[in-house]
């Protein structure tokens, strides 16, 4: 459970364990921990299908990050999963 300092958990998480953290389904909860730079890494799953609309990932105001493609899979749908890495503090 994670207390009222939202930004200062997940960084004691962060730092007391070796494994990943993901953040699945919670853009609001993604935009936090941007702009605190507690994101190290991003995967981005393109889809072969164009909307037309829906929610944005990153929110007007997000300030701009520098990433490196570390990795790009396909999947037989055609579904591309691309791997980005921030730098320290991203």
């Amino acid at each position: 459970m994670l207390g009222a300092d939202l930004t200062a958990e997940v960084g004691r998480v962060k730092a007391a364990s070796e494994e990943e953290t993901v953040v699945l389904g919670s853009g609001g909860l993604l935009g936090t921990l941007i702009e605190a730079g507690l994101v190290d890494e991003y995967r981005l799953l393109v889809f072969p299908l164009i909307l037309g609309s829906g929610k944005r990932l990153f929110t007007d105001g997000t300030g701009p990050r520098a990433l490196a493609l570390t990795a790009t899979e396909r999947t037989p749908s055609g579904v591309l999963i691309n791997t980005y890495r921030c730098p320290a503090g991203g």
